[in-house]
C-alpha cells in the first residue's frame, strides 16, 4: 500500500514538530504523574500476584508427589481399626497398582485450653508423600506407631522428645520432630503408619464422632483399577454392591488441580488493581493535557498563523506528549516491577509461605500502554475541538460574545454527549448497586461510581466557580483565572478525585470488613456463664458423665437452669420439626422462668418485658432480622418441617431485648417461657444446661476439671475473649499502596500545576503586584482544587460502603474518621508543601518561557 506524497509530507511534518515539541523540559515534567501511576500499578500487580497460589502449587499442596487421590465420603474408621487400609492396599497390589498409598485424616482434639481440633494426617513420611509441601525443621520424620511431627510447635506447646496429650489426655503421642507447612500456618499433626491402630477403641465412648477418613493417593495411572479396588472393599464392609460412581466423584487429578489456581487478589480486590488500572492512566493523561492546555492552545494559534493545519498541530502535540508519557510508563513500570519484586520477597519472609508466580506481566504492561495511548488520543481529540477557538479563554463569570455558530454547535454537542453519558453512568450505578452482594462487587461499584462522578466534574467545577463568593481582589483574581482555564482545573480535580476516592474508599472498606469480622467473632457464652451441652449439637443434652461432673463441682451460689430449643431432630420414619418466627429462619429458645432469662441475657429485664413474657409472649433479640415489631405488636410462630409450614400459632405479644452476641444464641431470634411452649404444644428439645453467676477463675476451673478427667471438654463452653481480627495481607498491601500513591500523586500534580502557571504568575509580578499576592492567589486555587476533589472523593469512598452494609446482612458500617482525617490532612500538607516549594522563587523573567 503506497502512501500519497501529500500524506507523506503531512506525516513528516507531524513527526518533525512532535520531535521539536518533545524537547520541552516542561512537557517532560508534566508527565511525571504517569511515572507514579505506572510505578504503582506494576508494583501492585506483582505484589498482589504473590498472595495467590498457582494451579501447580495447589496440586503440590493437595497431592504432593502423587498424581491423583480418591476416597469414599461416607466411610469412616473407628479408633483402633485400620483393617480397611490393609485390605485396600492388598487389593491394589493384586490389581497391579504398586505406587499407591492409603492414608488417613481426622480431626484430633488437642488438650489445650480451650481444647480445639487440629488435623492429623497418617502416612509413610519416609517417602515424602507431600514432596516439598512439608519441610522438616528439627528431629526426624515419624516411623513407629504413636510418633508424630507437628507444625506450628509453639501453638501446640510441643517439642521433639516430648509428648502431645490428645483426646482429653486419654492418648499421648510422641513428638519426634517439627516441620514447616509451606502453604499454611495451621497446626497439623503428621503421624506415622499404624498410629490410628494404636488409639484405644474406648475413645469411641467419650468421643463418638472421633472417626478417621481413609483416602488413596497414587500416580494417576490406572484410575479405573483404583476405583474398582476401593469400591470392592467398601462393598464388603457395608454389605452392599458398592457404588463406583461415589468413589469416582472424589477423584482429584493433578491436571484438574493445575487448571484451577486460587483466585488472584487482583480479581478479589478490584479496587486495588482492576479499577485503578483503567481510571488512573486515563485520568493522569487527561491531567497532563489539562495542565498543558493553555500552552497547547497558544502553540496551536502560532502554528495556524504560520500556515500549519490544526490537525497537524494537534497530532504533533499529542504525539510529543504520548512519547513522554510512554517513556514515563516504561521507567515507572520497570521501577514498579522491581519494587513489587522486593515487596514479594519481604511478604514471603513475613508470611513464611509459598508465593504465587508472577503471571501475565507482559499483559499488564501492554494493557497499561494501551490505556495510555487511548487516553492520549481522547485527550488529543478534545484538544482539537477547542484548540482553534478564536478566544484563548472563556470567563464563565462574565458575559462574552457569542461563539461562531459551528463552534457553538460543536461545544453544545460535546456537552450534550457528556450529559447523556453521565445519565447512562448513573443508571449503571443504580443497576450495579442493586446487585451488590460481596465486597469485591462493592469495589466494582466504586469504579462505576467514579466514572459517573468524573463525567460530572466539568459541571461541578463550573457551578462551584459561579457560586463561590469573591470577597476580595485575591479571591476574585484566583476564581477568574480558574474560570478562564476550566479544562486544566477539571483535569486536576478529576485525577485527584480518583486518587482520593480510591484511597479513602479502600481504607473505609477495609475498616468495615475488620469491624464486621470483629463483631462476628464472639465467645460461646457471656462472662460468668458456663454452658454444658452436646459437643456437636447444641439441641441435645450434654453427655451424662460430663453433666454429673460439672453439677457436682459448681461452687455454691451458682444458678443452674436448662436451655431448650423449640425443635425436634429428624429420626428414622419421622421428619424433624422446628419453630421459627414468622418470616424468619431464626429458631426460638425456651427456659422455665423470666428470672432465668435474666441470667441468660446477662441483665435485668424491664417491667414491660416481664409483662410480655408472663402474658405468654415472646422476647426477641433487638439485633436479629425483623426485630422492629412496633408498640403492642404480635407475631405468630411457624411450625415447620424443612421448608414446609405445617401450622402456625396464634399471634404472641412481642418485646425486644438487647443481648450481646454469644455462641448460644447463634441461629436464634428470641426466647419464651417453657410453660407457654407446652400450652401451644410446640416441640421442645432436651436442652443444654446453663450455669451463671460464676467468676472467670471458677468457670476455668470447671473446664479444667472436665479436661483432666479425660472427658470431652468441648462439651463445656466457657467465656474466652475472641482473638483480634488480622486482615489479609492483600488488603493491607493494597491500602498502603493507595495511600502512598495519593500522597505522591497529590504532591506531583500540585508541582506540575504550579509550573504550568508560572508564566501567568510572572505576568502578575511584572505589572507590579507583590509576589506574596501571586503566591496567595496560587494557594487559593490549590485549595479550591484539593477541597473539591476531597469532597467528591469522599462521596465515591463512602457510598459503596453504605451500599454494602445495606445489601449484605451482617455487615457493620464503620467509617474510620480518625484515619480519614489523618489521610486527608496528609494530602493537604503535601499539597501545601509542594505549592510553597514551587512558588518560593517567582520571578518576572518567567515570562520568557517558550515551551509548547
Amino acid at each position: 500500500m503506497k502512501i500519497a506524497k501529500g500524506d507523506r509530507n503531512r506525516l513528516g511534518l507531524t513527526v518533525r514538530l512532535a520531535t521539536r515539541f518533545s524537547r520541552s523540559r516542561a512537557l517532560a515534567r508534566s508527565t511525571s504523574i504517569m511515572f507514579l501511576v505506572a510505578l504503582f500499578l506494576m508494583a501492585m500487580y506483582v505484589t498482589l500476584g504473590t498472595l495467590s497460589l498457582s494451579g501447580r502449587q495447589v496440586a503440590e499442596r493437595d497431592l504432593g508427589r502423587y498424581g491423583a487421590s480418591a476416597g469414599y465420603g461416607s466411610l469412616t474408621l473407628r479408633p483402633g481399626d485400620e483393617s480397611f487400609l490393609h485390605e485396600v492396599t492388598d487389593r491394589l497390589r493384586r490389581a497391579g497398582i504398586s505406587d499407591a498409598e492409603v492414608m488417613l485424616s481426622t480431626d484430633l482434639q488437642v488438650a489445650t485450653t480451650p481444647v480445639r481440633d487440629v488435623a492429623l494426617v497418617q502416612a509413610d513420611w519416609s517417602g515424602r508423600p507431600y514432596g516439598g509441601g512439608y519441610r522438616l525443621l528439627s528431629g526426624r520424620w515419624p516411623s513407629a506407631p504413636g510418633e508424630v511431627v507437628v507444625t506450628e510447635p509453639d501453638d501446640l506447646h510441643a517439642r521433639p522428645g516430648g509428648t502431645l496429650p490428645v483426646m482429653g489426655g486419654q492418648a499421648r503421642l510422641r513428638v519426634v520432630g517439627t516441620a514447616d507447612d509451606r502453604y499454611a500456618h495451621t497446626s497439623n499433626v503428621l503421624a506415622a503408619p499404624a498410629t490410628w491402630a494404636a488409639f484405644p477403641p474406648s475413645l469411641a465412648g467419650d468421643f463418638p464422632d472421633f472417626r478417621a477418613q481413609p483416602y488413596v493417593m497414587w500416580s494417576g495411572r490406572s484410575t479405573d483399577r483404583v476405583i474398582a479396588a476401593v469400591t470392592a472393599e467398601v462393598a464388603e464392609r457395608r454389605g452392599d454392591g458398592g457404588d463406583p460412581d461415589a468413589v469416582a466423584a472424589t477423584v482429584m487429578t493433578r491436571d484438574q488441580l493445575a487448571s484451577q489456581p486460587e483466585k488472584s487478589w487482583i480479581d478479589r480486590s478490584p479496587a486495588g488493581y482492576t479499577v485503578p488500572s483503567v481510571l488512573l492512566p486515563l485520568g493522569a493523561m487527561f491531567l497532563v493535557f489539562g495542565i498543558r492546555h493553555r500552552r497547547f492552545r497558544q502553540t496551536l494559534t502560532v502554528l495556524r498563523a504560520v500556515g500549519v493545519s490544526p490537525a497537524i498541530g494537534v497530532a504533533s502535540l499529542t504525539l510529543a506528549t504520548l512519547l513522554w508519557a510512554l517513556g514515563a510508563v516504561v521507567v515507572g513500570g520497570a521501577l514498579g516491577t522491581g519494587i513489587g519484586a522486593l515487596a514479594r520477597m519481604v511478604i514471603s519472609q513475613v508470611r513464611d509461605e509459598a508465593s504465587g508466580p508472577i503471571a501475565g506481566l507482559a499483559t499488564a504492561w501492554l494493557r497499561l500502554a494501551a490505556v495510555v495511548i487511548i487516553g492520549a488520543v481522547c485527550a488529543g481529540v478534545a484538544l482539537g475541538r477547542t484548540g482553534h477557538t478564536a478566544r484563548q479563554g472563556t470567563n464563565t463569570r462574565a458575559s462574552s460574545p457569542s461563539l461562531p455558530v459551528p463552534e457553538s454547535r460543536r461545544r453544545r454537542f460535546g456537552r450534550d454527549a457528556r450529559h447523556v453519558l453521565t445519565a447512562v453512568a448513573w443508571a449503571a450505578v443504580i443497576l450495579v448497586a442493586a446487585q451488590v452482594d460481596s465486597p469485591a462487587e462493592a469495589m466494582m461499584l466504586s469504579g462505576v461510581l467514579t466514572v459517573a462522578v468524573l463525567l460530572m466534574i466539568p459541571d461541578v467545577v463550573a457551578h462551584s466557580l459561579r457560586t463561590l463568593p469573591e470577597r476580595g481582589p485575591r479571591e476574585r483574581l484566583a476564581l477568574r483565572q480558574l474560570a478562564s482555564d476550566s479544562q486544566r482545573v477539571s483535569a486536576a480535580v478529576a485525577i485527584l478525585t480518583v486518587l482520593t476516592g480510591a484511597s479513602l474508599g479502600y481504607v473505609t472498606l477495609l475498616n468495615t470488613i475488620v469491624r464486621t469480622l470483629d463483631e462476628q467473632a464472639h465467645s460461646d457464652v457471656h462472662p460468668g456463664q458456663v454452658l454444658v451441652t452436646d459437643p456437636n449439637q447444641a439441641v441435645k443434652p450434654p453427655p451424662q458423665r460430663v453433666d454429673e461432673l460439672v453439677k457436682a463441682s459448681v461452687p455454691p451460689g451458682t444458678r443452674r437452669f436448662q436451655l431448650r430449643y423449640l425443635i425436634t431432630m429428624a429420626e428414622a420414619g419421622a421428619a424433624g420439626r422446628s419453630i421459627n418466627r414468622q418470616g424468619s429462619d431464626l429458631s426460638i429458645l425456651a427456659v422455665d422462668s423470666d428470672d432465668q432469662i435474666e441470667h441468660l441475657v446477662g441483665h435485668a429485664l424491664t417491667p414491660s418485658q416481664h409483662r410480655t413474657l408472663r402474658s405468654g409472649g415472646l422476647l426477641i433479640w433487638s439485633d436479629s432480622d425483623g426485630a422492629s415489631p412496633g408498640r403492642n405488636a404480635q407475631i405468630p410462630l411457624d411450625i415447620r418441617s424443612g421448608d414446609t409450614v405445617l401450622g402456625r400459632t396464634p399471634p404472641l405479644p412481642v418485646a425486644t431485648a438487647d443481648v450481646a452476641p454469644a455462641g448460644w444464641r447463634d441461629g436464634t431470634g428470641g426466647v419464651l417461657l417453657t410453660s407457654r411452649a407446652r400450652q401451644l404444644r410446640l416441640p421442645i428439645s432436651g436442652g443444654a444446661v446453663m450455669y451463671s453467676r460464676l467468676t472467670q477463675p471458677q468457670a476455668d476451673a470447671l473446664y479444667k476439671k472436665v479436661a483432666d478427667a479425660g472427658l470431652n471438654a468441648k462439651a463445656v463452653k466457657v467465656y474466652t475473649p475472641p482473638p483480634p481480627v488480622i486482615p489479609h495481607a492483600g488488603l493491607v498491601a493494597t491500602a498502603v499502596g493507595l495511600v502512598v500513591l495519593v500522597l505522591l500523586a497529590s504532591l506531583t500534580a500540585t508541582r506540575a500545576q504550579t509550573r504550568a502557571l508560572r508564566r501567568y504568575l510572572g505576568q502578575l509580578v511584572s505589572i507590579g503586584l507583590p509576589t506574596s499576592w501571586a503566591r496567595q492567589v496560587l494557594l487559593y486555587q490549590h485549595g479550591f482544587i484539593i477541597t473539591l476533589s476531597t469532597l467528591l472523593g469522599a462521596f465515591i469512598a463512602i457510598t459503596p460502603v453504605l451500599v454494602v452494609t445495606v445489601r449484605i446482612s451482617g455487615f457493620a458500617l464503620s467509617i474510620p474518621w480518625s484515619q480519614l482525617l489523618v489521610l486527608t490532612g496528609a494530602i493537604y500538607l503535601a499539597v501545601l508543601l509542594a505549592a510553597l516549594q514551587s512558588i518560593k522563587n517567582l520571578r518576572a523573567n518567567d515570562l520568557r518561557s517558550t515551551d509548547p
